[in-house]
């Protein structure tokens, strides 16, 4: 039995956690490779995943939910390697230490937010349960 159950909104953020995580990822990928000649930078569109993943759970029955964070996880997200050329190292490496560190920060708020309204939610259920 899936512990979220039927829940939309702990369904959302589930999502919302696991496409923060999987761009953290990437960007620390990115970091990682500064120096690696010919590395092309990827990311993660947080905000057009997360799009696509609400309109399809308003769309969605709710015993289809779980379907969606498993096509997710199955199928990828969908990961863009950066063509940038404004920034580009003489090795042809386009990763911008400053602008991958600003992406990090912007990554790792999205998750902490994420969680932070999870756990809110929890605490509403459980209060709502306590008091039945």
């Amino acid at each position: 039995m899936n512990p979220i159950g039927r829940d939309q909104t702990l369904q959302f953020l589930t999502t919302a956690m696991t496409v923060a995580e999987r761009r953290h990822n990437l960007i620390a990928s990115n970091i990682a490779n500064v120096d690696t000649p010919g590395y092309r930078a990827k990311d993660l569109d947080f905000e057009a995943v997360m799009s696509g993943t609400l309109a399809r759970i308003e769309g969605a029955a709710p015993e289809k939910l779980e379907q969606v964070k498993q096509r997710i996880i199955e199928e990828g997200l969908p990961i863009e390697t950066s063509t940038d050329t404004v920034y580009q190292q003489l090795d042809r490496n386009n990763v911008n230490l400053e602008s991958e560190m600003a992406k990090l920060s912007a990554a790792s708020g999205k998750y902490k937010l994420a969680s932070r309204m999870y756990m809110y939610k929890l605490k509403l259920v459980k209060d709502v349960i306590a008091s039945r």
